[in-house]
């Protein structure tokens, strides 16, 4: 019998035509996106095998066995994300060197950069 997954102390990099993705200030595994676009992933300072998985409607692009796959096998996979501005996606990767035990990251979470709209102030009364 293995051993059963553990967590992992490393972390998942996203990352926009080269630039490294700052997680929200009030969560350190929440990101914001914008719908439609592509990101990369990535594990830094890992050397073995990454297997990576998403929810909420993403699909990856590229180490997947099929273009629109839900999980992919490459160290740095490209991911699509949701058209629309409604879904929140998560992503979590487990990696393991060699035949050691696998191990999963911390959950990271994509939200939709989408503006909040205010309604519109109140116009005063006119006077008679």
């Amino acid at each position: 019998m293995g051993t059963l997954a553990k967590p992992s102390t490393f972390s998942i990099s996203l990352s926009r035509a080269g630039v490294e993705l700052s997680p929200e200030p009030s969560s350190s595994t929440t990101f914001l996106y914008t719908p439609g676009e592509i990101l990369k992933l990535s594990l830094p300072g890992i050397n073995g095998e990454v297997a990576w998985e998403t929810i909420g409607g993403a699909a990856f692009t590229t180490g997947a066995g099929c273009a629109g796959d839900k999980r992919a096998a490459a160290r740095s996979p490209f991911l699509k994300l949701p058209s629309d501005a409604l879904s929140t996606v998560q992503i979590w990767a487990g990696h393991a060197g060699g035949h050691t035990t696998v191990r999963i990251t911390p959950t990271v979470t994509l939200k939709p950069n989408v503006p909040v709209s205010t309604p519109p102030s109140p116009q005063p009364s006119p006077t008679p």
